[in-house]
C-alpha cells in the first residue's frame, strides 16, 4: 500500500511542478463512487434545508 501512496504522491508533485498546467489532475478518491449524478449546488442545498425541517 505504501508503494502506491508514494507513486501517487510523486505524480501529484510532478503534476504541480508543470507550469503550464497542461498535466495538472485532481485526486478525487474513492468516496467518488457513490455519485450518480451531478447537480447545481443551490438543488442540494435546497435538499439540506427541507431535511432540516423536517427534523426541527
Amino acid at each position: 500500500m505504501n508503494v502506491l501512496i508514494e507513486k501517487s504522491s510523486q505524480r501529484f508533485r510532478n503534476a504541480m511542478d508543470n507550469k503550464d498546467g497542461s498535466k495538472n489532475f485532481w485526486q478525487a478518491g474513492k468516496s467518488v463512487a457513490g455519485i450518480s449524478k451531478i447537480e447545481p449546488a443551490g438543488d442540494i442545498v435546497k435538499k439540506f434545508e427541507s431535511a432540516l425541517s423536517a427534523i426541527s
